[in-house]
């Protein structure tokens, strides 16, 4: 039996949204069976040639016979959930998208007896790589078709960029540092960056901003060992660093307005010492949480590396 890609379309009206492979199954001239059951496995192949397992999908599938003639076009349903969006757009680095894609099947044939009545002889299982038109291995869907499909399934076209999370072993690696204080009060930092990332990914958005608050707080808020404030460590750092002197106070600046912005999901009063009222936006939603929580993890970032070039 051979199995051929035809087309791949997105569909954004399920949960969570879609993507459908119209695959074209066809008997062969030595073919003689009837398949019953049918599943089939994706991968995703990296310009590295690496294969990352996507998961499975199914057809929506009734009984095809197997033979010279037999010919069938079937549509597999495959979730394309945010972890898959992710995985996808990540490794296809703005490139084409690669996919390997094999479907399993059960089958059996059917066979007469002595009386010439019909029975089923044998059922066994048989698999089959999918394949293009063009007999390619693997299924290639160009970087233009690929952005038409996210927007079939209401994803927009993004820009990704690297978004450390393994700051603890980052830290660990930094020689000591004459501002030793700001490396802990940046370790501390990294620590709430990392609850609220994981807040993030199960979709707790008040929640992830609530511990994105903890960041800027711990970046911004009281003083070092030695006595001097957090900011002004800060401050002297970038300016050892290279950063423009009229430019000094604006990190610290961004660091406060934000620890302003996420104050409301920690306080029941506002600066004027009044109760915020329940109709306020006070539970932040998808959007905030992202700008606060992405925000916090590349300043961490910033801080990290400068930190480390200006020891």
């Amino acid at each position: 039996m051979l199995a051929t890609f035809l087309k791949l379309v997105g569909e954004r009206y399920s949960v969570p949204p879609r993507l459908r492979f119209r695959i074209r199954l066809q008997g062969e001239k030595n073919d003689g069976f009837i398949v019953f059951g049918l599943f089939g496995k994706v991968t995703l192949r990296t310009p590295e040639r690496i294969e990352i397992n996507l998961g499975t999908f199914y057809p929506v599938f009734e009984e095809f016979l197997a033979n010279q003639g037999g010919k069938k076009d079937l549509d597999f349903y495959f979730d394309f959930d945010e972890i898959r969006r992710y995985i996808v757009e990540k490794k296809r680095n703005n490139g084409d998208v690669v996919f390997n894609i094999w479907l399993d099947y059960q089958f059996f044939t059917i066979g007469k007896t002595p009386e010439g009545s019909e029975r089923v002889r044998t059922i066994n299982c048989g698999g089959v790589k999918v394949k293009t038109a063009e007999e390619s291995d693997t299924i290639t869907v160009a970087q233009s078709v690929w952005n038409e499909v996210l927007g079939e399934m209401g994803y927009r076209k993004s820009l990704l960029f690297e978004l450390p999370i393994d700051f603890e072993e980052i830290l660990s690696q930094t020689p000591k540092h004459p501002q030793e204080g700001l490396l802990r009060r940046i370790e501390v930092a990294s620590k709430s960056f990392q609850k609220a990332l994981n807040e993030l990914r199960i979709g707790k958005w008040r929640s992830a901003v609530l511990e994105s608050r903890k960041v800027y707080e711990v970046l911004q808020k009281g003083k070092l060992e030695d006595g001097k404030k957090v900011t002004e460590a800060i401050q002297e750092m970038l300016l050892k660093y290279g950063l423009p002197m009229q430019n000094k106070d604006n990190i610290t600046k961004i660091v406060e307005n934000f620890w302003y912005y996420t104050s409301p999901t920690h306080h029941i009063l506002d600066d004027e010492g009044k109760i915020i009222k329940e109709d306020e936006p006070t539970m932040f939603g998808r959007e905030d949480a992202f700008l606060t929580v992405t925000t916090a993890g590349l300043l961490i970032k910033m801080l990290t590396e400068k930190l480390t070039l200006t020891k």
